[in-house]
Parts: C-alpha cells; sequence; structure tokens
C-alpha cells in the first residue's frame, strides 16, 4: 500500500535545559500527595512542624539509607557531608538544583531519578523530571513538587502511568524503567515533503539581504503584564453534574497591568462591576502601550528602515515582516493561560475578533494568544511544572511578595466598599485548608492602616 510516506530509522540526542532553582523549603503540599501510597512527603517532622530548612533531598536520602521516623541526625550528617566535599556555606544553604544532583550523585555513589506527580483528568501521571545518567549500584527515586524532594519508598505503589521523555507513551512502573534506558524514540516519519525546517528569522533574512542587525537587538525590549481579582458569586449556580459540583462562579471585578515601556512602569488598576467594560478599559489601555513601544521601536530601527530598498520585492516583504514583528507586544501572565484568559474569554475574543492572527490551545488553556498588536503568553510555560509564583519570583531575588486577600469571603462587588478589615476567620481557605498566621494578619492590619492614613491625607 502507498501511504504517500515511508519510515527510516533516525538516532538522535534529546537535550533537556533544567531549571536552574533550589529546591527546599517549607511547601503546603497538596493532599494527592501527601496521602500518595508508596511516598513519603517528609515535609514535616515526627512532632508535626514543617521542615523550613532546604534540607529535603538529604532527609530522601536520609530514609533511603534506613532512617527511623527521627531522621535528623542522618539527615544532616549527609548535608555536612556534601557541604564540606563542595565547600558550602552551611548557615546559607538554599538547597540542591536540579543541575547539581549529578554531585550529589558522585558524593554519595548513588543514582537520583526524580518524578513529578501530576493530575489529569484519567489518573495520577508520573513525568520524569530528571534520569540518572550514572552507573551506581544504588538508585534513589524522588517526587519533585514546587520546591520540595519527597521519597518514593515504593515505585510500584508511587503512581501506574510513567511517561517516557523521548517518545510521550504512557509505560507502567513495571516497564517503564526498562524502556526508559533503551528509549531513544529511534522511529521517526519521512514525509514526501521533506524534512521540517525552523524558520528563518525576520533579522536571518535581513541579514541575508545585506542589512545586519547587532544580536543585543535581536530581542524584543518591551513587555506587560496583568492580573485580574475576582468575587466568588454563589448564587444561581448550574445544577450539580454527576462528578462535578459548583462551589461559586468567579467574577471578575478588578485587573492590574503594569509595562516596562517608558511612561507606562507605573502599574494601572481598572475596577468595573460590567467585567465586559472591565476587559475593553483594560484592552483599550494594552493597545495604548502597545502603541507607544512600537513608535519607539520604530526610531530604534530607524537605520534599517533606511536601508531597505523599496523598489525591491523582498526587502519590502521583509519589511512588512519586520513591521508586524514590532508591533507584536508582549503580554505574559503567570497562569494566565489556565485561569486569567479564560476568566474573561468570551468578552476578551469579543473585543480581539477582527485581528486575532493565531491561537496556541492546549487542552482548555490558552497557550498563546497573537493579534496584530498582541501576543499574550504564560510564564508557567517556561519553566519546570509545579514551581508556584513564590518561588518563582523568589529565583530572580524579587523582594515583593503576594499579599493575603480572603478570596472566600469576598462574595459581592459592594464589599470593596467596606470601611474596615475583614476578620482573620475570612482568611481562611476550604482548598488548602488553613488560614493565614496571627502574624500574617496583624501585617494586613498595619498595612490596612497604613492606605487609611494615606488616603485621609490625600483627601
Amino acid at each position: 500500500m502507498d501511504s504517500g510516506h515511508n519510515y527510516q530509522r533516525h538516532i538522535f540526542c534529546q537535550s533537556i535545559t533544567l531549571p536552574d532553582i533550589p529546591i527546599g523549603g517549607g511547601v503546603k503540599l497538596p493532599s494527592f500527595i501527601v496521602n500518595k501510597k508508596g511516598l513519603y512527603a517528609l515535609d514535616k517532622c515526627c512532632k508535626g512542624r514543617e521542615y523550613v530548612d532546604n534540607l529535603c533531598l538529604f532527609r530522601c536520602l536520609a530514609w533511603f539509607d534506613g532512617a527511623s521516623l527521627d531522621c535528623e541526625r542522618a539527615t544532616k550528617e549527609k548535608f555536612y557531608k556534601y557541604c564540606h566535599e563542595y565547600k558550602l556555606n552551611l548557615n546559607k544553604f538554599p538547597g540542591v538544583t536540579l543541575r547539581e544532583l549529578i554531585d550529589v550523585e558522585d558524593v554519595f555513589e548513588i543514582n537520583v531519578v526524580v518524578y513529578a506527580l501530576e493530575l489529569d483528568d484519567r489518573s495520577p501521571k508520573a513525568t520524569v523530571m530528571q534520569l540518572s545518567s550514572k552507573k551506581y549500584e544504588r538508585t534513589i527515586y524522588v517526587n519533585l513538587h514546587e520546591s520540595h524532594f519527597s521519597y518514593i519508598f515504593d515505585v510500584s505503589k508511587y503512581c501506574q502511568r510513567y511517561e517516557c521523555p523521548h517518545c510521550s507513551e504512557f509505560w507502567t512502573s513495571h516497564n517503564f524503567h526498562r524502556h526508559a534506558r533503551t528509549c531513544d524514540a529511534q522511529v521517526k516519519h519521512t514525509y514526501v515533503g521533506g524534512v521540517y525546517n525552523n524558520k528563518k528569522t525576520v533579522f536571518d533574512q535581513w541579514e541575508q539581504l545585506g542589512i545586519n542587525v547587532p544580536h543585543e537587538d535581536r530581542f524584543y525590549p518591551h513587555r506587560s503584564t496583568f492580573d485580574y481579582e475576582t468575587y466568588f458569586d454563589k448564587n444561581d449556580l448550574p445544577d450539580a453534574g454527576e462528578k462535578s459540583v459548583w462551589v461559586a462562579r468567579h467574577v471578575p471585578c478588578s485587573v492590574s497591568v503594569c509595562s516596562n515601556a517608558p511612561n507606562f512602569e507605573q502599574p494601572k488598576c481598572f475596577i468595573n462591576t460590567s467585567p465586559q467594560q472591565l476587559v475593553h478599559d483594560k484592552m483599550q489601555y494594552l493597545e495604548t502601550t502597545a502603541d507607544a513601544a512600537f513608535e519607539i521601536l520604530k526610531e530604534k530601527f530607524q537605520y534599517v528602515f533606511d536601508q531597505h530598498e523599496p523598489e525591491n520585492k523582498q526587502h519590502q516583504a521583509v519589511k512588512g515582516r519586520f513591521v508586524s514583528y514590532l508591533q507584536e507586544h508582549i503580554f505574559i501572565g503567570f497562569n494566565s493561560s489556565s485561569y486569567d484568559i479564560p476568566l474573561v474569554k468570551a468578552h476578551l475574543l469579543e473585543y480581539l475578533l477582527d485581528t486575532i492572527k493565531f491561537v496556541i490551545l492546549k487542552g482548555k488553556s490558552f497557550t498563546c494568544l497573537a493579534t496584530t498588536k498582541m501576543k499574550f503568553l504564560d510564564s508557567k510555560s517556561y519553566i519546570a511544572p509545579g514551581f508556584d509564583y513564590t518561588k518563582f519570583i523568589r529565583a530572580y531575588e524579587v523582594e515583593q511578595q503576594k499579599f493575603y486577600w480572603p478570596y472566600e469571603w469576598f462574595q459581592k462587588f459592594q464589599q470593596l466598599d467596606e470601611s474596615t478589615l475583614p476578620p482573620h476567620e475570612a482568611f481562611f481557605s476550604s482548598l488548602k485548608k488553613e488560614n493565614i498566621s496571627q502574624e500574617a494578619y496583624a501585617l494586613c492590619q498595619t498595612v490596612w492602616e497604613e492606605k487609611l492614613d494615606q488616603h485621609a491625607g490625600s483627601s
């Protein structure tokens, strides 16, 4: 049968860039990890206090070597040995990055295999974060969630579905480890139309035409970010389904935006009772930002436009692509593809309908939404699975932190007019099954009073 293509075998090497983010510190683990069979979470000591010492990997090693519930002595012995080997400061130890696991393996002569447990529509699946390249006799398996390692003491109970990083096929625990060592995804399709080659960038095309843009200028310099806040509307909810129960409807009430484009560096907050008008106000502001950034870039690259030849069709084609590149301002959020954009999808698409160039969906998430002036991206698409916002900004040494908010207390727009700070119990999260600490609430009171004083002084 002539199917229009044939099959050939090719050998290739897959390269994975590991995030250089220290792993350790206090992390609130979800229940599906804490209660997972075959796994010790190791997030709390035997007295119930949460660990905050960045030693989770060494605690896993201690358990692997047979430490009892009180494993702190063995943990610190391994920690001291590692720090002594690489002359690290014991008092300023941030944790071990995935890149540094190779050093850990050499010190303790053990293979370290890292998985990340994820939930999808079917059942939990284990994604391989790192397979050891060492050939030591002993192998330890650990689970990575956000910035915490947990010890997997029984791989067969830990998960039933393992995804191969090379071929993306799912395997049982019994077959996966043998498959992963030998899989190189050798079978590839060779199509009649030829193999795929990366498209030349607009700067490559200029260079072919004799117009050179310095390497440092080939990166889009401006970007903006945004974040929606919602209230939980519990009125007129749909009936419960066979497998789902409606708790509340998320209704957008405000959105904050900020940019590094000149004259737009100050945060701007929009508040409106109408979600549609809220989206329109925000988008008009973003368009203004994009237009201003475009004018700046046009002036910056005037030397390119001066060299292009108007009568040359190739020059004209590349110029058109170059202008489109300069016009397309980057808007990036954190988890925006799964939350912020789907939250306002109907109003957003209504506003952008005539300007959309393309949309990239991953399930129900908007991985990329591009228009003639804007490109919406999600920073979570470019970091390791499980890393939360707090760890993300800490990795870039950002001093500001996400503040506290009584999400479940906020159930109607009019509550924004409250003249007093909500009580401590209003900050309880049924999702995390915990409240903020008394110290955190005291900080909220201090900030509330400071803002009141500022408002009174400016009125």
